[in-house]
C-alpha cells in the first residue's frame, strides 16, 4: 500500500525551492501564493486577473524563461 503526495518545484533565478503537499490542492494553492507575492514586482503594470493568478504568473514568467512552477505526483511507499 502507498500514499500520494504532490511535489512542487519553483524554479527561480535564485535556484530552486522544492515543497512537498498532501494533496494537489495545496501545491495549487502554493503556486497562487507564489505569484501574489511576487506579481507587482515581476509584472509591474500588468494587471492581475481576478482567476488562475498562478497560471498567468507563471505562463508569462515561463515565456520569459525566468521563473517555473510544476507539481509532480509522487507515490510514497511503505
Amino acid at each position: 500500500m502507498s500514499d500520494k503526495v504532490y511535489v512542487a518545484i519553483y524554479e527561480h533565478r535564485h535556484g530552486e525551492e522544492v515543497s512537498v503537499h498532501k494533496t494537489e490542492a495545496g501545491a495549487a494553492a502554493l503556486k497562487d501564493d507564489i505569484a501574489e507575492r511576487w506579481w507587482d514586482t515581476e509584472l509591474k503594470g500588468r494587471p492581475m486577473p481576478p482567476n488562475e493568478i498562478g497560471e498567468t504568473y507563471f505562463h508569462i514568467m515561463g515565456e520569459r524563461g525566468e521563473e517555473f512552477f510544476s507539481v509532480h505526483p509522487c507515490e510514497v511507499e511503505k
